[in-house]
C-alpha cells in the first residue's frame, strides 16, 4: 500500500470515528469518491479578496428571492410559527433555502459580519427543525450540526470550507473553451468538501462535474460514471433531492445511450423521489424528459399530449421558467411536423418568457430555430438577421460548438441567395472551430451544409465525399435528423452522377423511416427523389407516380403555414418538384396535360385559395357562415376545360414557365391549348429583360431624358430593336394562335412581371403589340377562372359610382387636375382632392363600396415584406413612414386561419398597407386605378408571382386593377386617363378602354415627334377580367 492509500484510509477511519451514525458502506463510498478526486489542486491564488468578490452574490441567493426575504424578515422578528407555515405550505422551496442561509452564515462569519451571520443560522436552525418533522427527515439537521460544529472548532477550518466554497462557484460557470481549468476548481472543491465532512457540498460538486461532462462536453461514458458516483454518495448521507437529482441525469444520460430499461429504471426512481419531497419542478422536468424520449421514438401525438400537460402543469404552478422551455420544445415538435405556425408561435412564447426572466443565456438557440425555420420558408433575409443575433450571443458566451453550428445555418442562408462564395466561406469557419473538438452533431451538420453546396454547384463527387462524412459521424439518435439529410444528400448525389439504381435504394429506405417518423418536409424529397430515380431508370409510370405523391405531400405542407407571407415564401423554395415534374411531363411523358397540371399546381396558390374560399363563402346557404378547412381546398387539380368554357372565340389565354434552361409557353383558346417547350436561359432572359427597362427610362430616368434630349434617333431605334427581340422569344412562338384574338391575357413569370407586353414590337408589321391585341394579366389559368366565374362583365349599374381620391401635393400637381377630368364622365361621381388622408377614413371608403375607386396618390413598394407596401396618404409623412421590419426579433404576428395579416399597429395613420387591404370587403369593386408609382410591383416570389397592392386587392375581392409597372410621369398620367375613361364610360371594356387609351397617346406622341417612346404610355397594366 503507498503512502497515499494509506493517508486516505487513516483519514477515512477518523470520520467515521468521530461519525457514528455514518454507515460503514456510507463511509466506503465517501472514501472512493475523496480517492477518486485526490490529486486535485488549489486552480488559481485564494486571497480574501477574490474569495469575498466570488461569495458576495451567488446564483443561490436568487433562488426564490421574495420568498428568502420573508423567511429573513420571519426570523428577525422571532416569527418562528411563520416560518413553520412557510415549510409546511413550500417543503421543497424551505428546504433549498435552508442550504443557502446555512453556507451564507458560515461566508458572512469569514467576512466579519456576526449579526447577520447569526440571524441566518438561527433561521436555518428553525427550518432544519421544521423540515425534520413535515418531512420525516433527519438530514437538515445533521448538516446543521456539521457545519455549526466546523466554524465553532477552530477558525482554518472555517477559512478553508468558505475557499472551498469560492473555488467551487468559479468552476460552476460552464466555459467551453477553458474546460481543463473548470474541472480542476471542481475536483479542488471536492476534495475540500469531503475532507470537512461536508458530504452534500461534495455531492453538489459531483452533479456539477457529470453534467458538465454530459452537456459541454459530451463524454457520456465519465457523466455515467460521475452520475452513478454521486446517485451512491446522495443515497448514503440521505441526501434525497441529490438522489432525485443524480437519478434524473441519469435517465438522460441511459436515453442518450438508448439503454431503455435502465432509462426507465431511473426515471421511476425519480419520480417516487420528487413525490416524496413535493418537488413540483422535478415531476416536470421528468415530463419534459419523457416527452424528448418520444419525440427521438418518433412518438409525436404522445410527445404533444405531455407538452400540453406539462405547459397546464408549469402554469399552475407559476413556473415561468419551465414554462418557456416547453415552448422551445413544442416548437421542436412541431417543427418536425413540419407546422410551422405552430413552431413559430410557440417559439415566439418561449423568446417572451426567457425576456421576461432575463434569461440571455437561453435566447441565442431561440432566435436559432426561429432562423432554421425561416431558412425553410424561404424567408432568406430575416433568418440571416436572426442568425446574425443568436453569433454575436453565442461568441459573447465563449459557446463554440454552437458558433460553427450559427456558422453553418448562415452559410444555408447564403446558399439560398445563390451565393456560392459566401456560402462556402461559412461553413469553412464553422469546420475551422471544431477542428480538435469533439463534436459530431455539429460537425454532422456542417458537413451536410458542405453536401448540399457542392450539389447546387453541379460537384457531385465533392457532395457525395462531404455526405458519405457526415454520415459516418453518426452517433446517436440525437443525431438522426442529419443522417436523413446526410443519406438524402447521398441519393442526390448519385442521381448527378447517373447511378439511379443507388438512388432509387437510398431514396425507398429513407421514405420509409420518414414516413414512419411522420416528417412530412422529408417525405416530399424521398418522392421527388424516387421521382428523378425512376426517370433516370426509364420506368415512366412508378415517376409520374413519385412526382404526383411529392406534389400532394408539398400540398398538406403548405396548408399548415397560415400566414400569407410566410407561405408564399415557403412556396417558392419547393418549386424545384414542379420545374422537374414540368420537364418530365414534356420530355419523358409526352403529356402535355400533365405538364399543364403541374404548370397550375405551382402558380399562385394563395391568390388560388383565396378566390376559391371567397367562391365557397357565397355559395353557402344562408346561416351558414364557416366555411370547410383548408384541407378541403387545398388540393388543387386543374381543370383547363372550365377556363376554356368561359372565353369568348376572340380571346387567347398566354402562360409562362420560366426554368433554369427552358422557358414554357402555354397557350390556351376556347377549343384548344398548345405548349411550347423553348431553350432558354433563365439568366440570360433577366438581363434582356433588365437591359429593355433600362432602354425604357425605367431604370435610369435621368439618363434616358438625357439621351432623348441628344439622339431621341438612336434611342428609338434601340428601343424597337429590344421590343422586336423580346416579341420574338416570348410572343412569336404562338403568334398563330394569337392571328384572330381581340384580347389577350398574360400570366408572367419570373422578370416578365417586369415587362411591358404592350411594348414589344412585331418585327415585319413594325407595330407595337398594343396595337393588334387588348391586353389583361392574370395570376394563373385557375384564378382566371375563378375571377370570371365570380364576376360580371363591366357594367355600371344605376347604384354604382365612382370614388375618386387625390392627394394634393407639390411632387404630383396633376393629380388634382385629373381626379377633376376623370369625375366629369360619371353622373354618380363622388371626388374629393385633399392634403392628407387617413388609414380608417379610406378603409371605410372602400370597405363594401360598388363601382370604381380611383385613387391618385403616391405608392412605395416593399420587396422584401410585400404585404408592407403602401399607398401614402399624406406627403409630409414621406420621410417618417417605411415598412416594419421585423428581422432581427422575434416573430409576434397573429396567425390566422384565412391567410390575411392582421391590421398592424402602424406608428402613422396615413398609410393603407397591402395587409390591410386584405381585410376590406372589394366585392363591389368593378374597377380599382392605384394611379401612383409601381403598384404593379412587390416582392416577385417563384411560384406565387408578383406579390403587393395588385395581389391584395384581388384577393380582397376586386375584379379588375389598373396598375403601374414603374415611376410614371405625372402629366403624362394625367393626359392618359381622360382617354381611358371616356371609352369606359360609353360601355367600352376597361381592357379595350386602356388600349384605346395607349393607341391614342402612341398616335399623338408619333405625330409630334415621330415616334412614342413607351415610357410615357406603357406604364399601366390591367389585371384581373378583362371585359
Amino acid at each position: 500500500m503507498n503512502l497515499a492509500t494509506a493517508s486516505l484510509l487513516s483519514n477515512i477511519r477518523r470520520r467515521w470515528r468521530r461519525s457514528p451514525r455514518l454507515p460503514l458502506a456510507a463511509a466506503a463510498v465517501i472514501w472512493l469518491s475523496h480517492a477518486f478526486y485526490h490529486t486535485a489542486a488549489s486552480p488559481f491564488p485564494l486571497q480574501r479578496e477574490g474569495v469575498v468578490a466570488l461569495l458576495s452574490k451567488t446564483p443561490f441567493d436568487f433562488y426564490q428571492l421574495d420568498l428568502q426575504r420573508r423567511l429573513a424578515a420571519y426570523g428577525a422578528q422571532g416569527r418562528v410559527d411563520s416560518i413553520r407555515q412557510v415549510v409546511q405550505q413550500y417543503p421543497y422551496h424551505a428546504g433549498v433555502i435552508f442550504h443557502n442561509f446555512l453556507e451564507r452564515s458560515l461566508f458572512l462569519t469569514f467576512n466579519q459580519q456576526p449579526d447577520s451571520a447569526r440571524l441566518l443560522a438561527a433561521v436555518a436552525r428553525t427550518l432544519a427543525q421544521d423540515l425534520a418533522e413535515v418531512q420525516s427527515d433527519s438530514f437538515f439537521q445533521q448538516r446543521y450540526a456539521r457545519l455549526t460544529s466546523l466554524q465553532l472548532s477552530r477558525p482554518t477550518a472555517l477559512h478553508a470550507w468558505v475557499a472551498a466554497q469560492a473555488v467551487f462557484m468559479r468552476g460552476i460557470r460552464l466555459d467551453s473553451t477553458n474546460v481543463p481549468f473548470n474541472l480542476q476548481c471542481l475536483n479542488y472543491a471536492h476534495t475540500r468538501f469531503q475532507r470537512l465532512d461536508d458530504h452534500k457540498q461534495a455531492a453538489d460538486n459531483l452533479w456539477w462535474l457529470c453534467t458538465y461532462y454530459f452537456r459541454v462536453i459530451h463524454d457520456d461514458d465519465q457523466a455515467l460514471a460521475i452520475a452513478h458516483q454521486w446517485l451512491a454518495l446522495s443515497r448514503a448521507i440521505g441526501y434525497r433531492d441529490g438522489e432525485l437529482q443524480a437519478a434524473m441525469l441519469l435517465a438522460e444520460i441511459y436515453d442518450a445511450r438508448q439503454a431503455a430499461d435502465s432509462a426507465n429504471a431511473c426515471f421511476n426512481l425519480a419520480a417516487a423521489r420528487a413525490q416524496q419531497l413535493g418537488n413540483p419542478y422535478a415531476l416536470a422536468r421528468l415530463l419534459d424528459i419523457r416527452v424528448l424520449q418520444a419525440i427521438e421514438r418518433s412518438k409525436f401525438p404522445e410527445a404533444i399530449a405531455l407538452l400540453h400537460r406539462l405547459l397546464q402543469f408549469s402554469r399552475e404552478i407559476n413556473f415561468r421558467a419551465l414554462e418557456g422551455i416547453t415552448h422551445a420544445s413544442a416548437a421542436r415538435v412541431y417543427h418536425l411536423l413540419a407546422d410551422y405556425d405552430q413552431a413559430l408561435a410557440h417559439l415566439d412564447s418561449s423568446i417572451v418568457r426567457v425576456r421576461q426572466l432575463n434569461h440571455r443565456v437561453d435566447l441565442p438557440p431561440l432566435l436559432l430555430h426561429q432562423a432554421d425555420i425561416l431558412v425553410e420558408l424561404g424567408e432568406w433575409q430575416r433568418a440571416l438577421a436572426l442568425a446574425d443575433s443568436a453569433l454575436r450571443m453565442y461568441q459573447a458566451q465563449d459557446h463554440v460548438y454552437e458558433v460553427a453550428r450559427t456558422h453553418g445555418l448562415i452559410g444555408l442562408i447564403h446558399l439560398g441567395q445563390r451565393d456560392f462564395k459566401r456560402a462556402r466561406a461559412a461553413q469553412e469557419r464553422g469546420l475551422s472551430l471544431l477542428a480538435e473538438r469533439k463534436a459530431a452533431e455539429v460537425k454532422m451538420e456542417l458537413c451536410n451544409n458542405h453536401g448540399e453546396i457542392a450539389l447546387q454547384q453541379e460537384r457531385a463527387a465533392e457532395a457525395k465525399q462531404a455526405f458519405a462524412e457526415a454520415e459516418g459521424l453518426w452517433e446517436s439518435p440525437r443525431g438522426d435528423r442529419e443522417l436523413s439529410r446526410a443519406r438524402l444528400g447521398l441519393g442526390q448525389a448519385a442521381l448527378a452522377m447517373r447511378e439511379y439504381g443507388q438512388a432509387r435504394q437510398l431514396f425507398e429506405q429513407e421514405l420509409a423511416r420518414s414516413e414512419a417518423g411522420q416528417q412530412r418536409d422529408l417525405v416530399w424529397k424521398c418522392h421527388l427523389g424516387l421521382a428523378r430515380a425512376y426517370e433516370g431508370l426509364q420506368e415512366v409510370e412508378a415517376a409520374q407516380n413519385h412526382y404526383s405523391q411529392a406534389s400532394t405531400a408539398l400540398e398538406k405542407i403548405r396548408d399548415t403555414v397560415g400566414r400569407m407571407d410566410f407561405n408564399m415564401s415557403y412556396f417558392s423554395t419547393v418549386q424545384e418538384v414542379f420545374d422537374s415534374a414540368i420537364f418530365f411531363a414534356l420530355t419523358v411523358a409526352q403529356d402535355r396535360g400533365m405538364a399543364l397540371a403541374f404548370m397550375e399546381k405551382a402558380r399562385a396558390r394563395n391568390i388560388v385559395d383565396l378566390l376559391r374560399r371567397q367562391q365557397v363563402q357565397t355559395s353557402m346557404p344562408a346561416g351558414v357562415t364557416t366555411a370547410p378547412r383548408d384541407s378541403a381546398l387545398v388540393i388543387l387539380q386543374p381543370n383547363p376545360a372550365a377556363l376554356q368554357q368561359l372565353l369568348d372565340d376572340s380571346t387567347v389565354v398566354v402562360a409562362y414557365r420560366v426554368m433554369r434552361r427552358h422557358l414554357i409557353i402555354a397557350a390556351l383558346d376556347r377549343t384548344s391549348y398548345d405548349i411550347e417547350y423553348l431553350p432558354l436561359d433563365q439568366t440570360a432572359l433577366r438581363e434582356a429583360v433588365q437591359r429593355f427597362r433600362c432602354i425604357l427610362g425605367v431604370e435610369d430616368l435621368r439618363d434616358f431624358r438625357q439621351r432623348r434630349q441628344r439622339d431621341p434617333h438612336s434611342l428609338w431605334q434601340e428601343t424597337r430593336r429590344a421590343g422586336e427581340a423580346l416579341y420574338r422569344q416570348l410572343v412569336a412562338p404562338v403568334a398563330g394562335r394569337l392571328t384572330q384574338a381581340r384580347t389577350v391575357y398574360f400570366i408572367p413569370d419570373d422578370v416578365l412581371y417586369y415587362l411591358p407586353f404592350a411594348a414589344l414590337a412585331e418585327g415585319q408589321e413594325g407595330r407595337f403589340l398594343i396595337e393588334k391585341h387588348a391586353l389583361a394579366y392574370a395570376p394563373s389559368f385557375t384564378a382566371l377562372q375563378l375571377i370570371l366565374q365570380r364576376t360580371q362583365p363591366f357594367a355600371l349599374q344605376a347604384t354604382d359610382s365612382l370614388l375618386a381620391l387625390a392627394l394634393r401635393s407639390r411632387t404630383i400637381p396633376f393629380a388634382a387636375q385629373e381626379v377633376d377630368t376623370v369625375a366629369r364622365f360619371f353622373p354618380n361621381a363622388h371626388s374629393q382632392i385633399s392634403e392628407r388622408w387617413t388609414r380608417p377614413a379610406l378603409a371605410t371608403r372602400l370597405h363594401g363600396f360598388r363601382g370604381i375607386a380611383h385613387l391618385a396618390v403616391h405608392a412605395d413598394v416593399d420587396d422584401s415584406q410585400p404585404l408592407q407596401s403602401y399607398l401614402l396618404l399624406d406627403e409630409r409623412h414621406r420621410s417618417l413612414v417605411a415598412a416594419r421590419r421585423n428581422a432581427g426579433g422575434e416573430i409576434a404576428r397573429a396567425f390566422r386561419r384565412d391567410r390575411r395579416l392582421p391590421i398592424s399597429d402602424d406608428d402613422t395613420l396615413h398609410v393603407l398597407r397591402a395587409a390591410e387591404v386584405l381585410n376590406l370587403d372589394g366585392a363591389g369593386l368593378k374597377l380599382v386605378v392605384l394611379s401612383a408609382c409601381n403598384t404593379a410591383l412587390g416582392r416577385h416570389l417563384s411560384g406565387e408571382g408578383m406579390m403587393g397592392l395588385t395581389q391584395a386587392f384581388l384577393c380582397a375581392g376586386t375584379q379588375r386593377l389598373l396598375t403601374t409597372l414603374w415611376q410614371v410621369d405625372d402629366q403624362s398620367t394625367y393626359e392618359l386617363m381622360p382617354r381611358f375613361y371616356r371609352p369606359l364610360a360609353r360601355g367600352v371594356t376597361p381592357a379595350r378602354a386602356l388600349q384605346a387609351a395607349q393607341i391614342e397617346t402612341i398616335r399623338k406622341l408619333e405625330k409630334e415627334a415621330g415616334y412614342a417612346l413607351p415610357y410615357f404610355w406603357a406604364a399601366f397594366v390591367l389585371t384581373g377580367r378583362a371585359d
